[in-house]
Formats: C-alpha cells, sequence, structure tokens
C-alpha cells in the first residue's frame, strides 16, 4: 500500500525533472538554391571587391565558352547571340556560373579587364572583340598540331620548334602555344567542378600557314619519333584526321563551316531588320506595340 505523502512528493519530483529538460527548437527549413529564368541584377550575393580569385574564375569560365574551341561545338551560346553580342543572363544560368549565385552587374565588372571580350555600356550583354567564324575556326584545325607529353626542360616556344623540326621554317608557323603540365582550364563536362586539371604533362598547340606546311612538319616529325624524348611524344592534327584523311576532308569542311557562318549572317540580319521595324512602329503609334517573337517567323533550318 502506497503513503499519500509519498506519491505527492513522487509527483512532485517527475514535474520537476520535466521542466528541467532542455526545450528542443525545431530548426529551420533549408530552402536549396534553384535555377530560374530571371538572374536578378543585384539581388543576389554580391562579393568584396577584393575577391579577385572569384573574378579571375568567371573571367576564365567566360573566356573559355566565347573561344573558338568551344563555341563550334556549342550550338546553345551560338543560337543565344544576335549580332555578336548575347545577354550575360543567358551565361549566368550555366551551371557553373550558377553555382557561384553571382549577380549580373559582379559577373560584367568581372569581364571588363578580358582582352578577348566587350562589355556592352549598361553592362548586360558581352561579345567577342573578334567576331567567331565556324568556317576560319575549323579551317585553323586543319593546319594546328597538338603535341603532348612535352618533357619538362621544353617550357618555351623556341626550344619547342627547334627540338620538334630539323627543318623548321619560322614563316611557316603562325602560332605557338605551351601549356603547362598541371594547368587548369574551366570546366566543360557535365557535373565536373571547374576548375580542373587538362593534363599532368605539358603540351603544345603550333598553328602553321597552311594546312600542307602543317602535315610535312607532321610527316617529318614522326619519320623521326623512334629514339630521344620524340618517343615519348604524342603529335597529331587537331582536327584529329589523320594526314591523308585530313587533305581529302579539308575542302567538305571549310565547305560546311561557311555555310553555317552564312546561316548565322541571315539570322543576325533578320533579327535586326525585324528589331528596325518595330522601333519604326512605336515610333509612329507613340506606344510600345506588341508583335509576335521574331523566332516565330524564321525558319527552323536557319
Amino acid at each position: 500500500m502506497m503513503v499519500e505523502g509519498a506519491s505527492s512528493d513522487n509527483r512532485k519530483y517527475q514535474s520537476q525533472q520535466r521542466l528541467s529538460l532542455p526545450i528542443r527548437r525545431l530548426a529551420a527549413p533549408v530552402h536549396h538554391h534553384q535555377a530560374t529564368n530571371n538572374i536578378p541584377r543585384s539581388e543576389a550575393v554580391v562579393p568584396s571587391l577584393a575577391d579577385d580569385s572569384l573574378r579571375a574564375k568567371v573571367l576564365r569560365q567566360i573566356e573559355y565558352w566565347l573561344s573558338d574551341d568551344q563555341l563550334k561545338k556549342d550550338d546553345y551560346i551560338l543560337k543565344k547571340m544576335r549580332g555578336g553580342w548575347i545577354p550575360i543572363r543567358h551565361l549566368a544560368k550555366l551551371k557553373q556560373i550558377q553555382r557561384l549565385n553571382l549577380s549580373i552587374d559582379f559577373i560584367a565588372d568581372s569581364l571588363r579587364s578580358s582582352t578577348d571580350l566587350v562589355v556592352s555600356e549598361d553592362g548586360t550583354e558581352i561579345q567577342r572583340r573578334v567576331p567567331f567564324e565556324r568556317f576560319s575556326s575549323m579551317e585553323k584545325d586543319f593546319r594546328t598540331l597538338v603535341v603532348r607529353y612535352l618533357p619538362d626542360n621544353i617550357s618555351e616556344e623556341g626550344q619547342l620548334m627547334t627540338s620538334f623540326s630539323t627543318s623548321h621554317n619560322s614563316s611557316e608557323v603562325e602560332h605557338v602555344k605551351i601549356v603547362k603540365a598541371k594547368t587548369v582550364c574551366p570546366s566543360h563536362r557535365k557535373g565536373q567542378k571547374p576548375p580542373f586539371p587538362v593534363h599532368m604533362k605539358a603540351f603544345a598547340f603550333i598553328r602553321y600557314a597552311d594546312m600542307e606546311s602543317a602535315i610535312a612538319q607532321l610527316t617529318e616529325f614522326q619519320a623521326h619519333q623512334s629514339s630521344g624524348w620524340r618517343a615519348q611524344v604524342d603529335a597529331r592534327l587537331k582536327c584529329g584526321l589523320p594526314p591523308s584523311e585530313a587533305a581529302i576532308n579539308y575542302e567538305a569542311v571549310k565547305q560546311a563551316g561557311r555555310e553555317a557562318d552564312e546561316r548565322r549572317a541571315l539570322r543576325d540580319a533578320l533579327a535586326g531588320a525585324w528589331r528596325h521595324s518595330l522601333e519604326e512602329l512605336e515610333d509612329d503609334q507613340g506606344e510600345s506595340t506588341q508583335l509576335p517573337s521574331l523566332w516565330q517567323t524564321i525558319p527552323p533550318s536557319l
């Protein structure tokens, strides 16, 4: 049989124990960043002006997207261009930039130091200083050699050309670029975090004045590749074709590039004419006029 006083004391003790328990607070819900169609100009996080590393990352990534090598295989960016200009908001939606959660103003400011790109006065669009031509870009690949697995003691263009060819003629070479070992470049692979190493060994690009010179130098190099450092080096045409096939396909590739440039030029001309007509109509009526989208009137084949 339970004593009444003891029962009362026990209830008081349990009540005190409950009061002494810590209060559990519900964690605030976490809202993950989601892609939107509208990138704000000023609402996104704007890093400190001293964050040169982030600015350099943005510059490197967008310069890569607008380079010859990337544009000739990236129809998305080309389709967004109008007269060579592309709105920065389109680039801000791409994953490598979107994950940084930057404002349009910050991206534009990061690009103003570029030697390859031009930012519009209002800071909303960019274009290449040298207009892109698919024909020119594709044609260059047929007269450019890629030389991989260079030895560590070759770090200058002069050293490379002297070692690479015994019959080197400087007048035949337009451009030489050596990419040092473990150099990083912007990301273009799906799901890859930028930047990432492109090669553990140094490699180089050698562009010649014409395809015949490039093939001649490649043939000479391969003939003497069995000994010394040459045995470790891989050299080939940038277009990826062996010399015999490159010579056969060269004219067909040039024609395809010209046709692609003509289609893009036609789209830009139609876009310019449409904008001009719309501006004239607005001036006549004194108000903004809603007209069908230009791209609804252009055949998909363009």
